[in-house]
């Protein structure tokens, strides 16, 4: 040490150099594996705030285990290195830890031995403070940076913001998908191409609201990347930033199919309107009172009260008494829980005091005021009859013979009963070609196993309650072809366990299953496709024309005094008018071609595959004149001219909705002059 003071001119110029910087200075011996204080500084004292027994200590007396093991060794690293390194340590003080930036100094002796360790700390706990303050403020806004980012880029909403120009600057992966487009097509282009032309100036308009630091929100449509037309709910948001407007921010929601649903939920309750006002069922909406809401004309017929005579009315004259109110009010209560109620049967009573047997039934709604809807069916013929069914067996014990539908009893794989009407059902003349025989030998159903099945399990089963009826084709003896609803359920005959087969004949519901999806396509006066079916084939008409690049033409008709023979012959002779009408389009159109009958006396001609004009002039020639023959209504002859519209495609337009507009234009023109046909004109308007 003398020595190093040697060379450092003395002690107290070695002191006096380091006492007067701010800097903590140590002055470490090395001693063996550890160091001992031989110098500090007036400010390491000062900070340290340490008396000066601190002098001829080591690391270890000093500093707490985990500090002096970390300063050891970094102290080794310099005396075995023998060059200086800087490390960043804590300071213990009696004022709590403080953060050093520590330059250790080797001194070596003339052989070049470590003996010394200079120790420099500079204190930089208020630098480090606002390091840290601005390394967390800096994760701070990257980390809300990477939270907006992922709600724009995860958002189930098209996100995108324009400039003050109306030119993207960003979209999300939503807006991608939803349009077709990627980003990079986008950004820098304004967003006049996306929009449909009838809806550009609205767009232009909300966007300039928007500038004018006005939130806008607004339906419009857009182009798709394929052409394709979206419907987008659309919100604008100024951008202000230190009171300046910088750009737009745009919200917006694909509401195409959303629209669409809007529409086909208006038509399905158009539909449901026609069932309500010509249903023979008594249909009524039931309130959250339980009193009755509104109810459609077949109710009124029924009971013969006006509606306003029932509605909201908390004594429901309906009523016959003897508890049926009370179970009315517990059905009530059933349906407030959820519940359905399907063919309850129950009576009512008419205005003029005539009781009827009711099927009823109730499906919850509780939508608003709305608890449910019900549905009266008269069976009051139908309990009459069920009635005189049971008189009859007790007087004569024959109801199963007179059961309308097949009753057939199996035992040990052969039939030991069946009555009339299953003999009658199966197509055999009496009982004695049907006992004895198995039942299989009758059915030639495609699901046989099923069935088998389930006779199988009701044998193993018989204290289980009766399954649900199964629907089965069956094939008589005569090779006709027969919808049956069979029951199965377990019986005892003669003392032997059995099985009762019960077989119903449901061919006519079927068929009228048939006709009720007949009629959904068809008008029910001419037999014609309606609206909803002659759209989609025209849909196919056209794709298929352009395919197979032919033409076809759309002639829209209509007749010209169709009100006033309907007004002054009646409907029914209206009717008939409609029908001969429908009938001599039939007989003068080609086989390829469509009818359709719109509604009224409008009717729409379908011509597929056709050449040229000249082929469809030839074919409104022969409509013209064959439509302008007298017609026979009410036993006399009527001159009832007809005018028509004609569009082409693809001239005309390529999709059905145009071709329909354009031929509903030129059937206009056509009805200013009356008993003609006139093609669409381009640029012809209403």
């Amino acid at each position: 040490m003398k020595s190093f003071l040697n060379r450092m001119n003395g002690y107290k110029v070695f002191t006096g150099l380091f006492d007067s910087v701010k800097d903590l200075v140590f002055l470490m011996e090395v001693e063996g594996d550890s160091f001992r204080y031989v110098y500090v500084n007036q400010a390491g004292i000062n900070i340290l705030n340490r008396p000066y027994d601190l002098i001829g200590k080591r690391i270890e007396e000093v500093d707490s285990p985990p500090l002096a093991k970390h300063l050891i060794e970094k102290y080794r690293e310099v005396v075995e290195t023998k060059q200086s390194i800087e490390v960043e340590n804590t300071i213990e003080t009696a004022d709590g830890n403080r953060i050093g930036e520590t330059s250790l100094n080797p001194i070596l002796t003339e052989d070049g031995q470590c003996t010394y360790v200079l120790a420099i700390v500079r204190d930089i706990t208020d630098r480090y403070l606002k390091e840290e303050e601005l390394k967390q403020i800096k994760e701070n806004l990257e980390r809300q940076e990477k939270h907006l980012y992922s709600i724009i880029e995860h958002n189930d909403d098209l996100v995108f913001e324009l400039d003050l120009q109306g030119k993207f600057k960003s979209i999300n992966n939503k807006a991608v998908k939803v349009i077709g487009y990627k980003e990079e097509e986008l950004v820098g282009q304004r967003f006049d191409p996306l929009i449909v032309e009838f809806d550009l100036d609205k767009a232009v308009n909300n966007f300039n609201q928007a500038l004018s630091d006005k939130n806008m929100e607004y339906e419009i449509w857009v182009y798709h990347h394929t052409g394709k037309k979206i419907l987008l709910h659309v919100k604008n948001i100024p951008i202000v930033v230190d009171g300046v407007l910088e750009g737009i921010y745009g919200i917006a929601k694909d509401i195409t199919q959303e629209k669409a649903m809007e529409n086909e939920l208006e038509r399905i309750k158009n539909e449901l309107q026609l069932v309500w006002e010509n249903t023979t069922d008594a249909i009524f909406i039931i309130a959250q009172d339980g009193s009755i809401a509104s109810l459609n004309p077949t109710f009124e017929a029924m009971f013969g009260y006006l509606e306003e005579e029932i509605r909201d009315k908390q004594q429901i004259p309906i009523f016959p008494g003897g508890g049926e109110d009370l179970h009315h009010q517990s059905i009530v209560e059933k349906i407030r829980q959820g519940q359905e109620v399907l063919n309850a049967e129950v009576r009512r009573v008419t205005k003029s005091n005539e009781i009827l047997e009711i099927l009823a039934s109730y499906r919850p709604i509780n939508k608003g005021n709305i608890l449910a809807v019900g549905m009266y069916k008269d069976i009051t013929e139908r309990k009459k009859f069920q009635k005189k069914l049971k008189e009859s067996e007790r007087r004569y014990r024959k109801l199963v013979e007179l059961s309308p539908d097949a009753v057939i009893v199996y035992a040990k794989g052969k039939i030991r009963y069946i009555n009339n009407a299953g003999v009658k059902l199966a197509g055999y003349a009496s009982k004695k070609d049907v006992i004895g025989r198995s039942i299989w030998e009758f059915v030639t159903s495609k699901e046989r196993e099923k069935i088998k099945q389930i006779a199988n399990m009701r044998y193993e089963n018989s204290n289980e309650e009766e399954t649900e009826p199964i629907t089965q084709e069956f094939v008589r003896s005569d090779g006709t072809v027969i919808d049956t609803e069979v029951s199965v359920a377990p019986v005892e005959y003669n003392g032997e366990e059995a099985l009762q087969v019960i077989l119903r004949d449901i061919t006519e519901r079927k068929e009228y299953e048939q006709q009720l999806q007949y009629l959904a396509y068809h008008d029910p006066l001419t037999g014609l496709k309606n609206r909803r079916s002659f759209t989609e084939i025209l849909d196919q008409a056209i794709q298929h024309a352009q395919e197979s690049q032919s033409k076809l033409a759309v002639m829209y008709m209509d007749m010209d005094n169709f009100k006033g023979i309907n007004d002054s012959l009646g409907h029914e002779a209206g009717d008939e008018l409609l029908k001969q009408f429908a009938d001599r389009l039939r007989k003068t159109v080609r086989g390829s071609d469509i009818l359709c009958r719109v509604g009224g006396d409008e009717f729409i001609v379908l011509l597929n595959h056709i050449a040229d004009q000249h082929a469809v002039v030839e074919v409104a020639e022969r409509l013209h004149e064959v439509l302008q023959q007298p017609y026979r209504l009410i036993e006399e002859p009527f001159q009832v001219t007809s005018s028509f519209g004609i569009s082409l495609f693809p001239e005309h337009g390529t999709s059905a909705k145009r071709l329909l507009h354009h031929a509903d234009i030129a059937l206009y023109a056509a009805k200013q002059d009356r008993n003609k046909y006139q093609f669409y004109q381009t640029g012809e308007q209403f």
